[in-house]
């Protein structure tokens, strides 16, 4: 039998599973990365990119807050990551030594790229935004918190460490393209809280390796990744996803064997 819930998803164009696309929902709910989600070390298993994707634009447009209704989604998964909450804080506070506030300055974001990368309303929204995630990170980060140095999980510590990762980035290499920027910190943060040293490797070594530069530091990033991941369909799977994000050509075949 159809449930309610099942036509309004069929209504949606959604014909998945009920249990997959609520799972894909309670985990954008929680603020995790679309790759996260179906291609991740923690992805949802079964879960295509497509998929993923469609349900996302649904999740931001607000066609999906039913959901929220009906279904009983609690701190509960959150409570589950608590024995995480002082390797939490410890990311935060060294994301914040990483990008200190005093890089958080209309002369200092209009200094990259010697003031050619950005002009005066981005340099502003970028500090609005800065300053609307440190709001969000005071209210959460208690004295308590710090006397315990542990935080709990808050909806918006994902783009409060984005934020800061994208100024360390960016103020180390200047010359970086930004969608390939945005996805690097993206996968970096997304390592960092789920503890997957790789999944940080794969997105800090897209900036270390200046992909952008040429064949050679492509050639060089995908030698990075061979030494991470050892299986080769693996390898190749994981190569073939972050070319189609990065839009810049990698391959297997240029490692050196």
């Amino acid at each position: 039998m159809i449930t309610r819930t099942q036509l309004k998803l069929r209504s949606l164009g959604l014909r998945a599973s009920e249990e997959k696309l609520i799972a894909i929902y309670d985990r954008l709910r929680r603020n995790n990365s679309l790759y996260s989600i179906y291609a991740g070390r923690h992805k949802l298993p079964t879960v295509s990119k497509g998929l993923v994707t469609k349900v996302s634009r649904l999740f931001s447009s607000g066609k999906l807050d039913f959901l929220r209704y009906e279904y009983q989604f609690s701190s509960s998964s959150h409570q589950l990551d608590d024995h995480f909450s002082k390797q939490r804080y410890a990311i935060v506070q060294e994301a914040e030594k990483l990008a200190p506030v005093s890089l958080f300055t209309i002369q200092n974001i209009m200094s990259l790229s010697n003031g050619t990368r950005y002009d005066d309303i981005y340099a502003c929204t970028l500090l609005n935004d800065y300053d609307l995630q440190v709001s969000y990170r005071n209210k959460i980060m208690t004295p308590d918190c710090q006397e315990s140095e542990s935080i709990p999980h808050f909806p918006q510590l994902e783009g409060y460490l984005q934020i800061l990762y994208r100024m360390y980035y960016e103020s180390q290499f200047p010359h970086s393209p930004i969608p390939l920027l945005r996805v690097a910190v993206g996968l970096v943060v997304e390592g960092k809280l789920t503890a997957d040293a790789i999944t940080y490797a794969i997105g800090n070594n897209l900036i270390r390796y200046a992909v952008w530069k040429g064949p050679l530091n492509c050639t060089a990033y995908v030698q990075s990744l061979r030494i991470l991941i050892r299986n080769k369909s693996s390898l190749e799977k994981t190569v073939a996803e972050i070319s189609q994000l990065i839009r810049i050509p990698l391959t297997v075949t240029e490692v050196h064997e």
